[in-house]
């Protein structure tokens, strides 16, 4: 067994092909992960007697490490690796949850893929679960907007590759309305720029505010009074005109005679009676 580990390592020194790795069970196929295994073994030559040590050690993620440890004693070569790997990490279970997933789930733009991708990504997937195009294509247009199902269903499409064409072409026309629309936006905001229209605004009616502020201030008593004393004169005046209105008061009519409320009768008064009688006749 180390004989043939130490062969392995010559196998794996060269750089012009790395060796695929199993990282990550959650993310990783375990259908790919073979396909890459045995496109390695093929493109590098590797003898059936090296296959299954090279084999056991494309394997890094921690669950599948535990899994190796648990049943390499009862593994004798590279087929028999390949039946057991696919047994528990593409079990009946997971290649039921995939094909739930390609039937029930929706594209999102902030998945970071586009459409086609996101076909792509699911055509992978339907491949290793032996799905056929027509079968795949009906369940992969539930998951676009209703949009994009109507473009996909009026057009005969019989493969992926046809399917994938028509999304690139709609990616292409979604980046060109994108465009127009920001070239119009930033025509717009040069054009018509409700802020600066706005702080106009705002500057003319603090400006004409200040220009009456300033009218006002500059006011003269010279005409009224004779003098010419300007501001000082004009609080002087303001001063003898609260003065006046404190002693004469504050009325609509000014020569109206004042107001006298009058007085009740109190209860003494009440009691004597009227002073004078008329006469009796």
């Amino acid at each position: 067994m180390n004989v043939r580990h130490y062969n392995a390592h010559n196998y794996l020194s060269a750089a012009d092909l790395s060796l695929p790795m199993f990282e990550d069970s959650d993310k990783i196929n375990a259908i790919y992960h073979l396909n890459q295994l045995d496109e390695f073994m093929k493109l590098k030559g590797v003898p059936e007697s090296l296959k299954l040590a090279i084999a056991l050690k494309s394997i890094s993620d921690p669950v599948a490490k535990q899994w190796m440890s648990a049943v390499a004693h009862t593994l004798n070569d590279y087929e028999q690796f390949k039946v057991a790997f696919t047994k528990t990490f593409w079990s009946k279970t997971t290649q039921s949850r995939v094909k739930c997933s390609i039937y029930q789930d929706k594209y999102e733009k902030q998945s970071n893929l586009s459409m086609s991708g996101h076909l792509i990504k699911y055509a992978v997937l339907a491949s290793y679960l032996g799905m056929s195009d027509a079968e795949f294509i009906d369940a992969i247009k539930l998951h676009y907007p209703v949009n994009i199902q109507r473009c996909l269903v009026g057009v005969p499409l019989t493969t992926v590759q046809e399917a994938i064409d028509v999304l690139k072409r709609l990616e292409m026309l979604e980046f060109n309305e994108a465009g127009s629309k920001t070239n119009i936006r930033a025509t717009y905001h040069q054009n018509y720029n409700p802020d600066k229209r706005q702080n106009q605004n705002h500057q003319y009616v603090r400006q004409t505010y200040n220009d009456r502020r300033q009218n006002y201030s500059g006011y003269s008593h010279s005409n009224r009074n004779g003098n010419n004393n300007g501001r000082g004169a004009y609080f002087s005046r303001d001063r003898e005109d609260d003065n006046r209105n404190k002693h004469e008061g504050s009325s609509l009519n000014p020569g109206a005679p004042p107001y006298h409320s009058p007085t009740r009768q109190t209860d003494s008064k009440k009691s004597q009676g009227p002073s004078e009688l008329p006469a009796l006749n």
